[in-house]
């Protein structure tokens, strides 16, 4: 019997699935925790992606296997990629919701120079990128630099840095 659990304990992966330091709670909980700021380093995250972690920490805590923290980080990747995308989609739909809006209120004759077509090139591609954000205030910039580039011929740099409200509504 001793041989055997010799043998046993000096065969290589019974002792590592046995005996490693790795099933322990505190270190499964660590393994995931680094992977999950690795990750959180890697993927564009929002303020919801904050419960995923507490979500991933709750399975290692719980069930606190080295196999089930592989779980945890599975369906933290999940739940990243999810209400990434979700968050995505709403703020690219709001954003051309907004580019809409505002080019109604906009004269027509406003879509017939170069620097339009240029300008809606540029638009439809910052559209497609990540950086929603951003493409939303250059739509709104770009917007009022060509409604007062040719309606009443004012440069917008004046109009965005002054703080006179007079100044923003047209003769």
């Amino acid at each position: 019997m001793e041989k055997a659990y010799w043998d046993q304990a000096h065969s290589g992966p019974l002792i590592l699935s046995h005996q490693n330091i790795l099933v322990t709670p505190i270190n499964s909980l660590s393994l995931s925790l680094s992977l999950s700021l690795s990750l959180k380093t890697f993927l564009r995250t929002s303020v919801c992606s904050y419960l995923s972690i507490y979500l991933s920490i709750y399975l290692s805590i719980y069930l606190s296997t080295f196999v089930i923290s592989y779980l945890s980080i599975y369906v933290y990747i999940y739940l990243n990629l999810f209400i990434y995308i979700y968050l995505k989609l709403f703020l690219s739909l709001y954003s051309i919701y907004l580019y809409i809006s505002i080019c109604l209120y906009l004269p027509i004759y406003l879509f017939q120079t170069v620097d339009n077509y240029l300008f809606i090139t540029v638009d439809i591609y910052l559209f497609q990128t990540a950086d929603i954000y951003l493409s939303i205030y250059l739509s709104i910039y770009l917007n009022l630099f060509l409604y007062f580039k040719d309606v009443i011929n004012i440069n917008p740099l004046i109009l965005l840095s002054s703080s006179s409200s007079s100044l923003w509504h047209v003769p």
